[in-house]
């Protein structure tokens, strides 16, 4: 079975520790950075450079928001050293600053500029095979079939934009929290099923609330791939469960699901040797990173979401917080997994 699921752009959340992170319970999981605006990046090209050359761009997507095909033609040219196999743009950010400078969301309903943006990244990147991709919603604040239709028609159409990732929510009118707009719009799946009937030729990726094994082999069933974003940084250990299910084909039952984390984390009362190894990596990971890193809690953040869903998490979450403290204390990687996991190996 490929692998046609995807990791969401999730903004303030990724960063180079938590792409470590992931790609360490699930190597080949495609991730998407957070939205980088044309004209930020431009100006501050010398801090991107750096936090790109140190990305996987196998396996990691670049995404893109602005209005202006110009500054959009810049940045792909300046991004050509880097390989990156698909450049994907964004039209589902809904903020205010989106709303008054008239990117993201609100683009949707300026096609011609979002399809001279699309041809402005075929014409500058020099990769033969580029795949090109846009993650936009439903709508904006009512959602109409038809006119969504018309909308991916025409980019298909006008652009070699052939993959559209759909975040299957229109946004609230006059109502610019991002948490609200992540949460509060009603899904609409069917809508997303539907497109995919009428345009089978596309390649149709569905975004929106999933959060387990049965959420993404209904979706399957009706699109080509699943976009997973908090789903995943809440429970890290999804990742694992997602790796069996592509390499194994093995579907995984109600009371298995609810206990996937539990059963994984510890084997005969006692921590299982996948939980030691990936703490081992994340160790020696920390010692590299803790001379770059003004604050290891930048790291453990991320981390610190591998305990829900299991036994003794508060006591687990309680001791990796504290081991900041203790950290340069620490004589090698056993130390430190004893000190996180004492009484319990």
């Amino acid at each position: 079975m490929k692998n046609n699921i995807f990791l969401a752009p999730l903004f303030k959340y990724l960063d180079l520790h938590s792409y470590y992170f992931y790609r360490l319970l699930m190597n080949d999981i495609y991730i998407y950075t957070g939205m980088m605006h044309t004209s930020s990046f431009l100006y501050n090209y010398k801090y991107y450079r750096i936090f790109l050359s140190q990305l996987n761009s196998k396996n990691t997507i670049i995404q893109f928001v602005g209005n202006n095909y110009k500054d959009l033609y810049k940045c792909i040219k300046l991004i050509n050293i880097f390989k990156f196999r698909e450049i994907n743009f964004n039209l589902g950010c809904s903020s205010r600053r989106a709303k008054k400078c008239n990117f993201g969301v609100f683009l949707m309903n300026h096609c011609n500029i979002v399809i001279d943006c699309l041809n402005s990244i075929k014409e500058a990147s020099n990769i033969s095979n580029l795949i090109i991709s846009l993650k936009h919603r439903t709508g904006l604040y009512n959602v109409s079939y038809n006119y969504l239709l018309d909308f991916i028609g025409n980019i298909s159409l006008h652009t070699s934009c052939k993959k559209f990732i759909i975040h299957a929510r229109n946004i609230l009118k006059n109502n610019f929290s991002t948490y609200m707009n992540l949460n509060k719009p009603v899904l609409n799946y069917d809508i997303v099923y539907k497109l995919k009937k009428d345009l089978p030729y596309l390649n149709i990726i569905i975004n929106g609330n999933i959060k387990n094994l049965f959420d993404i082999e209904s979706h399957l069933l009706n699109v080509d791939g699943v976009m997973i974003g908090r789903g995943i940084y809440y429970n890290p250990l999804f990742l694992v469960a997602i790796k069996n299910y592509i390499i194994n084909n093995n579907y995984i039952n109600s009371y298995e699901l609810d206990n996937f984390n539990q059963r994984l984390f510890f084997k005969n009362n006692k921590i299982s040797k996948f939980i030691i190894f990936i703490f081992y990596k994340l160790y020696n990971y920390m010692i590299i990173q803790k001379n770059n890193c003004n604050n290891l809690f930048n790291i453990i953040k991320h981390i610190i979401y591998i305990f829900n869903n299991i036994k003794y998490a508060y006591i687990f979450k309680r001791r990796i917080l504290n081991s900041i403290n203790y950290f340069d204390n620490f004589n090698n990687y056993l130390d430190f997994i004893y000190f996180i996991f004492k009484g319990f190996i």
